[in-house]
C-alpha cells in the first residue's frame, strides 16, 4: 500500500493528516483493522483518499506487530468480522431510504495468508443492519414491511463463498408497519429478530426456519432500559443491546439488564459494555461486568477511554480476558487492562433544574440540598432523601426569575444565596422548606463557621454575617474583593477566596467582624475553585489546570506544581472542542484530589498528590451527556462520590460508586503540535475561540437556552414524564 499516492486521482496525497482506525476485528493472536486516509480539511462527504485492511500479530496484545496490508472494498462497514481464516465486511443502508442511501454488499476475505485476498463478493438486499455467528450472516431488509411478511436474508460464508437465503417470516401482533425489522441474529434453524413495537417498546421474536413458512415460537417484550443495540449469542445466552436473554428454550426469557449501553464481547463468564446508562450519555468508557450468575450482572470495573470513532467503537477481549483491544480512531488501536477492579461506576443519575444547572449543594448522611436554576426561569433549593442509599426527591422550594447560586445548611436551617438576595430557609423537615428570613444581599459564595456566615456578593464584597438568630442575619462587616467570589472555603480560622480573575485571596477571619487580606495569589488564568487540606492548597484554574499551593506560610503562599489538564481525547478530531480541558472545581478526599472539567464530557481527574510536586494521575471519568458540559462540585458520602453542575439536558447530578476510585496509571499524550492542529475540525473549533465565563458570572446563562448544550433543543417535557416547575420541577432516575 502506498499510503501517499491517491490512484484514483493520479496524485501525491497533499495536506495528508493521517490515518483512521475504523474497525476492528478480532479472531486468536491476529487483530484486523479497516483503516482509511483522512485529509487536512477535506470536503464533507468526501471518500477516504484509500481504505487498508491491516494485520497484527497480537501473541502479545501490549505491542501489537504489524504484519500486512491489502485494499479494501468497503469504506465504512457496519458489520466487521471474521470466522475461521475468513475476514467478512457487510455493508448496510439507512432508513428511510433515499439517494444517498449506500448498496448493501458484502467482501470475502482469506486471511490464512498475508497479504487479505479478496475471494467473494456480492451485492445483496438492501439491508437495515447485520449481525452474525459462527460464519452466518443475519440480515434485517431495509425495505419496510407493509404486507404479511417480512423477508430476512441469511448469508453462510464458512465454504469461503456467499451462499445468500431468504426466510419470509410472519411478524409479531403489534408489530410496527411501515418500518424495518431492527435486527436479527440466528443459531441452527432457530433465529431471533427485533421489532419495533406500534405500542413502543421493542420485542424479540423466535423463529423456526426449518419449517416452511417458518413458525413463529413466541416473543418477549424488552423491559427496562434497553438499548436495543448490537445482537450477539454465547451458548445459551442471548444479547441484545445491554439485555441479556436464556435461549436454552427456544423462546428468549429476559434474565437481566446489564447498566451500560450496549454489550460489546462475551467471554465465559466476563461480560464488556460500554457506556453507561441512560443510553443517550456519552458512551465514553468500557465497563466489565461479571455474569457468573446471568440474572444478577455485578460491574466490577470501569475504564475512561473515548475514541474520536463515535460511528464503530469496537472492543474486544484478548489475552483470556485480561486485556482488551480497542480501536481508537486516529489513535490507531489501544490495549487496557481491565484486570483490577476498579474505577467510578454510576449508581444514579439526577435531572433537577431543566436545561439548567446546580451552582452548589450540601450533603449531610440523610439529606442532599442543591442550589441551582433552571433555563424554564425559576430557581431554589431541592433537597433528596439519602436515607435508602440513593437520592429520592423530598421537598423544594423556588423563585420565579432568579437564581440560586450557594447553599450552606446548619441544624435545620440552609442559607440560600440567590442573585439578588439571602433567604434563610428551615430545613427541619425537609420535605417542606420554608423561608424564614430574607436579606437584600445579591450571593455569589457562602460559606458556614458556627455563627458566622460569610457571603461573597456578586457585586465584589465579602460580608460576615451574624447568624445566632438564622431568621435575621445581622452583618457584622464587610470588605471589598478585587471581583465577585466564586467560591469560599474555610480551614479554622483562614478563609479562602476564589475570586475568578483575580486569583487566589487568603483572609485571616479569627475576627470575622475585620477579615484581614493576608495574601493574594495571582495566575495567569482565573482561580475557580479552591480546596484546602493541611499546608497544601489546590486551585481550579481554568486552562491552568490543577494548581498546588504550599500555604504553610499564609502570608507568603508558594506555588509547587501546575498540572494542565489534557483533553477528553488525546486524538481531537471531528467537531473536538481543542486541546486542553478547563479546570472548573476541586475537592480532595482519601488522599486524591478530583477536578472537574467544563467542556470535556463532564471528565473528571483525580490525582494522587502524595509527591505535591508532580502529582500523578491515578483515576478517570466523565459524567457529561455530551462535550459541553459543566462540573460545579462534588461531594463524598460513604463509597460514592456525587458529582454535580450542568451534566446534559437531562442531568444535573450523578451518584457514583468510588470505593476504588483508581482506574488509570498517568496519561502519556502525543505533544500539542502533533494533535492535528490543522486538520478541519480542530479549526473549526478553535474559530470558536471563546474566553471562558464561569456560569456563576454568566449574566446570560439561563436567560437564552442552556448556552453549554450546542445543537440541542429545549425538548418536550411531557413527552419523558419532564413537566415544567408548575408541576414538577424535577426527575429521577
Amino acid at each position: 500500500m502506498n499510503f501517499g499516492f491517491d490512484p484514483q486521482q493520479q496524485q501525491f496525497l497533499q495536506q495528508m493528516e493521517g490515518t483512521r482506525v475504523r474497525n476492528l476485528a478480532v479472531n486468536g493472536n491476529r487483530a484486523y483493522t479497516l483503516d482509511e486516509g483522512i485529509r487536512s480539511n477535506p470536503p464533507f462527504g468526501l471518500n477516504p483518499p484509500f481504505t487498508a485492511l491491516e494485520v497484527y500479530d497480537i501473541s502479545n496484545p501490549v505491542n501489537p506487530a504489524w504484519l500486512s496490508a491489502s485494499e479494501s472494498i468497503s469504506d465504512g462497514p457496519s458489520l466487521f468480522s471474521t470466522y475461521s481464516h475468513y475476514l467478512f465486511e457487510v455493508d448496510t443502508g439507512s432508513f428511510p431510504i433515499n439517494l444517498s442511501t449506500p448498496p448493501s454488499r458484502i467482501a470475502l476475505y482469506d486471511v490464512q495468508n498475508s497479504p487479505p485476498t479478496l475471494v467473494s463478493f456480492a451485492y445483496t438486499p438492501d439491508l437495515y443492519s447485520a449481525y452474525d455467528n459462527h460464519g452466518v450472516i443475519y440480515g434485517a431488509s431495509l425495505i419496510p414491511f407493509t404486507g404479511s411478511t417480512v423477508p430476512i436474508y441469511v448469508f453462510d460464508v464458512t465454504s469461503g463463498t456467499i451462499q445468500q437465503s431468504q426466510v419470509d417470516i410472519l411478524p409479531p401482533s403489534g408489530a410496527f408497519v411501515g418500518g424495518p425489522p431492527v435486527a436479527v441474529i440466528g443459531t441452527g434453524n432457530l433465529i431471533y429478530v427485533e421489532f419495533a413495537m406500534q405500542a413502543g417498546g421493542l420485542d424479540i421474536a423466535a423463529y423456526d426456519t426449518s419449517a416452511s413458512p417458518p413458525n413463529l415460537l413466541g416473543s418477549t417484550m424488552l423491559s427496562g432500559p434497553s438499548s436495543g443495540r448490537n445482537m450477539l449469542i454465547r451458548g445459551n445466552l442471548l444479547f441484545v443491546g445491554n439485555t441479556i436473554f436464556d435461549i436454552s428454550n427456544p423462546i428468549p426469557v429476559q434474565l437481566a439488564t446489564v447498566s451500560v449501553q450496549d454489550v460489546q464481547d462475551v467471554l465465559g463468564t466476563l461480560l464488556l459494555g460500554r457506556g453507561f446508562l441512560p443510553i443517550y450519555t456519552a458512551p465514553d468508557n468500557y465497563v466489565l461486568a461479571d455474569i457468573t450468575d446471568p440474572t444478577h450482572p455485578v460491574l466490577t470495573t470501569s475504564v475512561y477511554d473515548i475514541t474520536d470513532d463515535f460511528y464503530s467503537p469496537t472492543a474486544r477481549f484478548v489475552a483470556n480476558g485480561s486485556l482488551i483491544l480497542t480501536n481508537e480512531g486516529v489513535g490507531g488501536i489501544a490495549a487496557t487492562d481491565l484486570s483490577a477492579t476498579g474505577g467510578q461506576i454510576d449508581r444514579a443519575r439526577l435531572g433537577v433544574f431543566p436545561d439548567g444547572f446546580i451552582f452548589d449543594h450540601a450533603i449531610t448522611p440523610q439529606t442532599l440540598y442543591v442550589a441551582g436554576a433552571s433555563a424554564l426561569g425559576s430557581g431554589g433549593l431541592l433537597t433528596f432523601d439519602l436515607s435508602s442509599g440513593m437520592p429520592a426527591f423530598s421537598g423544594v422550594l423556588l423563585y420565579g426569575q432568579n437564581e440560586a447560586f450557594a447553599v450552606q445548611v446548619s441544624n435545620g436551617k440552609a442559607f440560600l444565596g440567590l442573585l439578588d438576595s439571602l433567604k434563610t430557609i428551615d430545613v427541619s423537615n425537609p420535605a417542606s422548606p420554608v423561608e424564614t428570613g430574607s436579606l437584600a444581599l445579591p450571593t455569589n459564595a457562602l460559606a458556614l463557621s458556627g455563627n458566622t456566615l460569610f457571603d461573597g456578593t456578586t457585586d465584589g464584597r465579602l460580608v460576615a454575617l451574624n447568624v445566632a438568630n438564622p431568621n435575621s442575619p445581622s452583618i457584622l462587616g464587610s470588605v471589598l474583593l478585587p471581583a465577585p467570589a466564586v467560591n469560599l472555603r474555610l480551614t479554622g480560622n483562614t478563609l479562602l477566596v476564589a475570586d475568578g480573575s483575580a486569583g487566589l485571596l487568603i483572609f485571616d477571619v479569627s475576627n470575622p467582624a475585620v477579615p484581614v487580606q493576608l495574601s493574594q495569589v495571582s495566575l495567569s488564568t482565573p482561580v475557580w475553585d479552591v480546596a484546602p487540606s493541611g499546608n497544601l492548597a489546590f486551585l481550579a484554574a481554568d486552562s491552568s489546570g490543577l494548581v498546588i499551593l504550599d500555604i504553610s506560610n499564609l502570608t507568603q503562599p508558594k506555588q509547587i506544581s501546575q498540572t494542565t489538564l489534557e483533553s477528553w481525547s488525546p486524538f481531537p478530531c471531528f467537531e473536538c472542542e481543542g486541546p486542553r480541558s478547563v479546570a472548573l472545581a476541586v475537592t480532595v478526599q482519601n488522599g486524591l484530589v478530583f477536578v472537574g472539567t467544563a467542556n470535556s464530557v463532564g471528565l473528571v481527574f483525580g490525582y494522587d498528590y502524595s509527591q505535591p510536586t508532580y502529582p500523578r494521575l491515578v483515576s478517570m471519568n466523565a459524567y457529561g451527556e455530551f462535550i459541553d458540559t459543566l462540573i460545579s462540585g462534588f461531594s463524598f458520602l460513604g463509597n460514592d462520590i456525587f458529582v454535580f453542575g450542568a451534566l446534559g439536558v437531562d442531568d444535573d447530578a450523578v451518584q457514583a460508586d468510588n470505593s476504588t476510585p483508581r482506574n488509570a496509571i498517568n496519561l502519556y499524550y502525543p505533544p500539542l503540535a502533533l494533535r492535528s492542529i490543522t486538520f478541519f475540525a480542530a479549526q473549526f473549533a478553535s474559530s470558536k475561540g471563546r474566553t471562558f465565563v464561569h456560569p456563576k458570572l454568566d449574566r446570560q446563562l439561563l436567560q437564552r437556552q442552556h448556552r453549554y448544550i450546542r445543537g440541542q433543543s429545549l425538548r418536550n417535557t411531557q413527552k419523558r414524564g419532564e413537566i415544567e416547575f408548575s408541576h414538577n420541577p424535577f426527575t429521577i432516575r
